[in-house]
């Protein structure tokens, strides 16, 4: 019987994208690269028999020598049995980096023409994988998936779109649950998905690791890889692992009267995410005539955070009688109020809020800076 990791989309090399200032771009990448560190480093205080990739090591205009040379050092390092399915990021062909790279002894990169599948009998485990190659896998190379070997635990690694997807993502090797559980696997190491998940049906257990360290804001939540453990009843354990996390917050204002009040509340959202990178949006209704200064809140609040992304969708409080009967600006905010009253519709209540803030500000201020309302710190 044996253990192992399972992990995919480390995606070395990379710079954590979001539009980050360089200098945090910067750090991400390194932490993005050390991700493989902190994995190989739990596999040895493990004491795992083997480590799956299922996809997307590198972004491959990212991979350069010196990334390839990292990599091998750091499976070298672990001196156990490292199983790889290129991904469609990192796929395999004549004179690809990965491809004509002089790897360790102990790192297999399963090819891309067709499914392997190694019997590792000192283990009770068999292990079928595919690679991308350049040409991309479809739901017809699932007809050349071999038959589990009896009597040992099999596993496939595969990088693709599985379980709902399956059915939406025909670029991107769609695997129908129900191909897979009837190929008779007991687990289905997927990559491809950077959140983690897993189910279960039947007697396969199906499971996405996600990408160890987060890639950007659609990727919330805790990251790190799987702890397969094959003796007798088969278990699967989470190990979070990644250096930081992405939040995206929403926080309303409606009854704030004043800067320090404003202040106090927003400190409190961003408490306990100092070292996250968190996406803030300011919602809610202000008193007329407040005035939200959206970059010097940004300036107050960016060393709460790793990384602030500051939106303002509040509204002012309009009051009709702030306006002269029958100036453009009462008529128009009339009209605005009139459907806002009439429209339940979120999507489009949305819209209204919008033009109520902006056309009023042009018709105070005589111009409309929508591209201030975003800032990043």
């Amino acid at each position: 019987m044996a253990t192992f990791l399972h992990t995919a989309d480390l995606h070395l090399g990379q710079g954590g994208g979001e539009a980050l200032p360089p200098e945090l771009a910067r750090i991400r990448e390194r932490e993005i690269k050390a991700s493989l560190t902190r994995i190989v480093d739990l596999a040895l205080a493990r004491e795992v028999d083997l480590l799956l990739v299922a996809g997307d090591l590198f972004t491959d205009r990212f991979a350069s020598p010196s990334l390839l040379r990292f990599a091998n050092s750091e499976f070298a390092r672990l001196g156990k049995r490292v199983l790889l399915s290129a991904g469609n990021h990192d796929p395999l062909f004549p004179q690809s980096p990965a491809q004509v790279f002089p790897w360790h002894k102990n790192i297999f990169f399963f090819p891309p023409d067709g499914f392997q599948q190694l019997v590792l009998a000192e283990l009770d485990l068999a292990v079928t994988g595919l690679s991308w190659g350049r040409e991309r896998p479809g739901e017809e190379q699932l007809l050349g998936l071999p038959q589990p070997v009896p009597d040992l635990f099999n596993i496939a690694l595969l990088h693709g779109s599985a379980g709902d997807a399956a059915s939406l993502a025909d670029d991107y090797f769609p695997l129908p649950t129900e191909k897979l559980v009837a190929a008779g696997y007991d687990y289905i190491a997927l990559g491809h998905y950077h959140r983690p998940n897993r189910w279960q049906v039947g007697k396969t257990c199906f499971a996405y690791p996600g990408s160890p360290e987060p890639l950007g804001f659609g990727e919330p939540g805790q990251h790190g890889v799987w702890l397969g453990d094959t003796s007798q009843e088969f278990s699967l354990e989470f190990l979070p692992l990644s250096r930081r996390e992405y939040h995206t917050l929403k926080w309303d204002l409606s009854g704030v009267t004043g800067e320090g009040e404003l202040l106090a509340k927003l400190t409190e959202a961003l408490a306990g995410k100092e070292q996250d990178l968190v996406r803030l949006t300011l919602t809610g209704t202000l008193p007329s005539g407040f005035s939200l200064d959206s970059r010097s809140i940004g300036e107050s609040l960016q060393e709460l955070v790793f990384f602030l992304q500051l939106a303002d969708e509040t509204q002012e409080e309009v009051s009709l009688e702030d306006y002269p009967p029958g100036s453009l600006r009462r008529l128009f905010s009339q009209r605005i109020l009139g459907e806002l009253e009439e429209t339940p519709d979120p999507t489009h209540r949305k819209k209204l809020e919008l033009a109520l803030k902006y056309g009023l500000g042009a018709l105070i201020e005589g111009k409309v800076e929508v591209g201030g309302v975003d800032f990043d710190y």
